[in-house]
């Protein structure tokens, strides 16, 4: 391989959008909709994804997302977050300053646009 072809593969490497999903595995619709992500990834991708199930930093004891999730996400510098958390979590996530779509939101954000419920226009407006 030459140069130029390594230097190519890595440009296109770089414009490779990185999401971080966070879904429930166990849960039936969390899973459709992690396969509907997936699936918009390889019609419209390619895309890069990070995730963690919810059990995995559950087990590793209460402060796991603060101390493992969080920062690896910080280093992994995602162009966008997907998830289903609670409200504490959905904060610590905007921090990071990428966009994200929450899935079942309960209550409005205090930073950035939030739609609650089901309206998918609004979403897309987003």
């Amino acid at each position: 391989m030459t140069a130029a072809e390594v230097e190519h593969i890595n440009e296109n490497m770089k414009r490779i959008p990185k999401i971080a999903i966070f879904f429930e595995t166990s849960a039936v619709n969390d899973r459709r909709i992690t396969r509907g992500i997936i699936k918009y990834s390889s019609l419209c991708g390619p895309w890069l994804f990070y995730s963690k199930v919810h059990p995995f930093y559950m087990l590793q004891g209460k402060n796991a997302w603060r101390k493992r999730i969080l920062p690896e996400l910080r280093i992994w510098d995602p162009d966008g977050i997907i998830a289903h958390v609670d409200i504490t979590k959905a904060q610590e996530l905007m921090e990071l300053g990428a966009p994200i779509i929450l899935q079942r939101l309960r209550e409005p954000l205090s930073m950035g646009p939030s739609v609650l419920g089901e309206d998918s226009q609004a979403v897309g407006e987003i």
